[in-house]
C-alpha cells in the first residue's frame, strides 16, 4: 500500500520542525551573555590552549650540552659474511675409460662430503655407473655418518636398476655355497625361502657371487622333543674351502614372511661379520630383529665389498 504524496510532505515537515523546537526550547538566542559567564568561558579556553614551555622537559640543555660519541663501524674482517669452508676437489676423470670396481678409492681420503658432491655432480653430467661408484665409496671407503650413510644408501637404490649388471660372465662369479640345516618336517617350509635368499645374494652383488644353497634335513622331530635350531654358515666351493661361522636360529615363527625376514636378517649377520673382519672396507651397519633387512642386503653392501668379502672363502696362495 502507497502513502499518498499530499499526506507524506506535512509529516515530513512536521517531523522536522517537532526535532527542531525540542532541541531549542530551553535555548536563549536573544540576551546577551553577562560579564561573569564571559570571564568563564576566557579562562576555560586559555587553560586548553596553553603550550608546555618545553618538549625535552627540565633536563633539556643538559642533553644539548652532551657531546657526542664517536660511530664505530665494524672493520672489514668483521663485516665479511660466514663462508662455509671450500670442500676438496675431486676429478671426475676420463669418462671414456670404463671405470674399475675400485673406482674414486684414492679420492674417498677426502672425505664423505666431497665423495658425495662427486657422485651427485657425475649424476648430473649422465655418468652413472661411475656416480653408482661414488656413492658406494661413501659407504664403504669413507667416515660417513648414519645420516650420509642412509643418502648414499638412497642413491644406490635408485641407480642399480638403471646400470648394467657389473658382471655378465657366470664363470668369473666367485662360488660359494649357503649351507642351511633343519629337521626334516621343516625342510620343506624353508627351502624354497632360503632359494630365493641365494637369488637375491646374487642379485645383489651384480653377478659378483654364484651363490647356492645346499639343505640338509634331520630326522623328523618326534611329538614330544624340542625342534631342531636352524642353522646357516657360507663356505666355499670345493668341501676344504673356508667357511664363516655359523648362525644358529633357535625359534622360527610359523608366519612364512616372518621366517623370511629372519632367515635373511641372519643371513645379513654372516655377511656383515665376514666384511667387519677386512680392515679395507668400512663396518656394516647392524640389522636390527623386527625390521625388514632386505634394503640392507640390496643396497648397504657394494659390489667391491661383495667381490673382497667373497674373496675370504677362496684358499689364499701358500
Amino acid at each position: 500500500m502507497r502513502i499518498p504524496i499530499l499526506l507524506v510532505l506535512p509529516l515530513a515537515i512536521l517531523t522536522i520542525g517537532l526535532i527542531w523546537w525540542w532541541g531549542v526550547r530551553e535555548k536563549d538566542f536573544v540576551t546577551p551573555p553577562n560579564a561573569q559567564s564571559l570571564a568563564a568561558v576566557r579562562e576555560s579556553a586559555l587553560k586548553e590552549l596553553k603550550a608546555t614551555e618545553s618538549i625535552a622537559g627540565e633536563n633539556s640543555s643538559a642533553a644539548i650540552k652532551t657531546k657526542p660519541t664517536k660511530l664505530v663501524l665494524p672493520s672489514g674482517e668483521e663485516s665479511k659474511p660466514a663462508t662455509e669452508p671450500v670442500l676438496p676437489v675431486i676429478e671426475v676423470g676420463e669418462v671414456t675409460i670404463a671405470p674399475g670396481l675400485d673406482c674414486y678409492l684414492p679420492a674417498a681420503a677426502k672425505g664423505p662430503e666431497a665423495m658425495t658432491n662427486l657422485a651427485t655432480h657425475l649424476e648430473t653430467i649422465g655418468e652413472l655407473q661411475r656416480a653408482l661408484l661414488a656413492w658406494e665409496r661413501v659407504l664403504d671407503a669413507t667416515t660417513a655418518d648414519q645420516a650420509q650413510q642412509e643418502i648414499a644408501r638412497k642413491a644406490v637404490e635408485r641407480l642399480r636398476p638403471q646400470v648394467p649388471v657389473w658382471n655378465v660372465d657366470p664363470l668369473a662369479a666367485q662360488s660359494m655355497i649357503l649351507h642351511a640345516t633343519c629337521d626334516a618336517e621343516r625342510a620343506k617350509t624353508l627351502e624354497p625361502l632360503l632359494q630365493e635368499i641365494v637369488h637375491q645374494l646374487n642379485t645383489a652383488s651384480s653377478g659378483m657371487l654364484n651363490c647356492s644353497l645346499e639343505l640338509k634335513a634331520g630326522a623328523k622331530p618326534s611329538a614330544n622333543a624340542p625342534r631342531q635350531p636352524v642353522a646357516l654358515w657360507f663356505q666355499g666351493a670345493s668341501a676344504d674351502s673356508p667357511s664363516s661361522k655359523t648362525m644358529t636360529i633357535p625359534v622360527l615363527s610359523e608366519s612364512a614372511p616372518e621366517q623370511t625376514k629372519l632367515l635373511m636378517g641372519n643371513v645379513y649377520k654372516l655377511v656383515r661379520d665376514g666384511v667387519n673382519t677386512q680392515p679395507e672396507l668400512r663396518p656394516l651397519g647392524e640389522w636390527q630383529p623386527g625390521s625388514d633387512p632386505s634394503p640392507l642386503l640390496q643396497n648397504a653392501i657394494t659390489r667391491r665389498t661383495w667381490s673382497l668379502w667373497s674373496r675370504t672363502f677362496t684358499h689364499k696362495n701358500p
